[in-house]
């Protein structure tokens, strides 16, 4: 099995042999419980199993729904946290007793959006270091 491919068909080889390894077959699977990647529906389809949509992938396209109004500002906290993670600019903020780093947002998660924010909040009392720095818009 190839382990770099990510074919359908090399998920169903993996699906198989995990399905062996426990002394099952195809049609002992109820569903398949997956996002809405055309690998998965390809899988679904192949081994006539329905899918179940992944309530974390659900609740993450949830999100994104509900801050959406939101994105200027989002996207303005993403760009300066990006700004804010040079090395000098992060020794900056450790040689100002600041115990926390700039942590940029992972796109794929709801999390990495929180996370960011929150990351945010933390380090708004010392923004004001970068004031004099054009490159770091801190407003």
């Amino acid at each position: 099995m190839n382990e770099q491919s990510m074919t359908a068909d090399q998920h169903i080889c993996f699906l198989d042999m995990i399905l062996t390894q426990y002394g099952l077959l195809d049609t002992d699977l109820v569903a398949i419980v997956c996002d809405n990647m055309e690998t998965n529906k390809a899988i679904s389809r192949r081994i006539i199993a329905p899918t179940i949509g992944c309530a974390a992938h659900r609740f993450n396209l949830a999100v994104r729904e509900y801050v959406a109004e939101h994105s200027d500002v989002i996207d303005k906290v993403a760009r300066l946290m990006r700004k804010l993670k040079t090395v000098k600019r992060i020794a900056l903020l450790k040689a100002n007793k600041c115990k926390y780093k700039p942590v940029h947002m992972h796109d794929l998660r709801w999390s990495g959006l929180h996370r960011m924010l929150k990351r945010y909040k933390q380090l708004h009392p010392f923004l004001y270091l970068f004031e004099r720095d054009r490159d770091v818009d801190c407003e």
